[in-house]
């Protein structure tokens, strides 16, 4: 009786010091699968505008924590693509795909959006921002895609 109580005050005393790591671990793997992800899709949309020699937008809306991938010359006329492996329109929640992940900011020169035209080359660089601590940048000039 006595080992019993042993082991599990050793096993209680483990998952207190593991458990918290274990969690800050997840958290932090959901932040840079969701840079990853985001990442892809803008060169995914930089590919496109080439090859399809049609203009590509990104489209963030901080405040549903979504953005979403267009196609078309103008924000009038655009439409979103379909994303190939789900065959669905593709507006990413964020929410629903990386828990605890928000875009907490996004500007490209003071809008939430920005296109790459059937050249490759942006409307304007700028910034993502992911849970005010992963910064994900566009180069203006060239649409050079990197974080820090």
């Amino acid at each position: 009786m006595i080992e019993l109580v042993l082991v599990m005050a050793i096993i209680s005393i483990l998952s207190v010091i593991f458990i918290p790591k274990y969690s800050d671990t997840l958290d932090e793997l959901r932040l840079l699968n969701c840079s990853d992800k985001i990442i892809d899709d803008l060169k995914l949309i930089y590919n496109q505008a080439i090859v399809q020699h049609d203009s590509t937008w990104f489209v963030a809306d901080t405040s549903a924590n979504t953005y979403g991938i267009y196609s078309g010359s103008s924000a009038l006329t655009r439409t979103l693509v379909i994303d190939p492996s789900t065959n669905a329109a593709q507006i990413v929640d964020v929410d629903d795909l990386f828990p605890g992940v928000s875009i907490t900011n996004a500007d490209f020169g003071g809008s939430l959006e920005f296109m790459f035209d059937w050249w490759g080359t942006p409307s304007s660089g700028g910034i993502i921002v992911l849970n005010d601590t992963d910064t994900i940048y566009v180069t203006a000039e060239t649409g050079y895609v990197h974080n820090d």
